[in-house]
């Protein structure tokens, strides 16, 4: 089993979500995506991330 990742996210659910509808290149918007997976509690571990992004870790 993955460690958990402990990151520290300071932006608040509703302003990731309108950084996400306006977000332009698909880097930014995979990145702000990450972000509110994270602080959503939605994944909890680095593999789990990586798999959903279709990526290796």
């Amino acid at each position: 089993m993955a460690r958990p990742l402990k990151v520290k996210i300071n932006e608040t659910v509703s302003e990731l979500e309108k950084r996400l509808s306006k977000s332009i290149t698909p880097r930014e918007r995979v990145r702000i995506q990450m972000i509110y997976w994270l602080k959503t509690n939605q994944v909890l571990s680095r593999p789990e991330l990586a798999n959903l992004l279709g990526r290796h870790e």
